[in-house]
């Protein structure tokens, strides 16, 4: 339920999620998948402005690093951490964190999308887009990896690839606020 939220991508779908991800530690302390999801969810909030970037980053990273204590073999809270080392700017060693979640889970297509920021903001915009193409392969109907790869074909200057990306976005679920933000984001530019 935690991440059914988390998916939704709206603050108050956040707020809902960690309050599952709250539940599910409550029953089982030791559940590192539970942590994951927690840093997910404050790292959103942060990012969006929500709650207060600096303690709610902290939040983020903290969970992260808890949920590789319980399980250091878990992808999913590997590339958590990295995600949230990437937003708060510390990048030393990052592409390798980025690729040992990968390595870990290959099949985790939030990884591939998360490695795609990272190759953009380094300047990696061709392996930036394989990267998301590669994570959309992973989970084809995710509205939010849809909007992703119009994001990133956006930022690699293919605006009509990107357009033409949120609009196959909009084909399979076409209430999903960020496919349109995005697709508006786009065009204005």
């Amino acid at each position: 339920k935690g991440r059914y939220f988390w998916n939704k991508r709206t603050s108050d779908a956040f707020k809902k999620g960690i309050e599952y991800f709250n539940r599910a530690i409550d029953l089982e302390p030791d559940y590192a998948a539970a942590y994951d999801g927690l840093s997910d969810s404050y790292l959103m909030l942060a990012c969006r402005g929500v709650l207060p970037i600096t303690e709610t980053f902290k939040k983020a990273k903290d969970a992260a690093e808890h949920a590789l204590t319980i399980d250091p073999e878990l992808g999913e809270a590997r590339a958590s951490l990295a995600h949230v080392r990437l937003h708060g700017w510390e990048w030393e060693g990052l592409d390798e964190e980025f690729r040992r979640a990968l390595e870990l889970n290959p099949g985790y297509a939030f990884a591939h999308y998360w490695y795609a920021e990272y190759l953009m903001a380094a300047g990696r915009p061709d392996e930036a887009v394989a990267s998301v193409r590669r994570a959309l392969e992973v989970d084809p109907l995710s509205s939010v990896l849809n909007a992703s790869m119009g994001m990133i074909l956006y930022l690699a200057r293919r605006a009509p690839e990107a357009i033409d990306a949120l609009r196959k976005g909009l084909e399979m679920d076409p209430g999903h606020f960020l496919l349109h933000f995005r697709l508006g984001l786009v065009h204005m530019q």
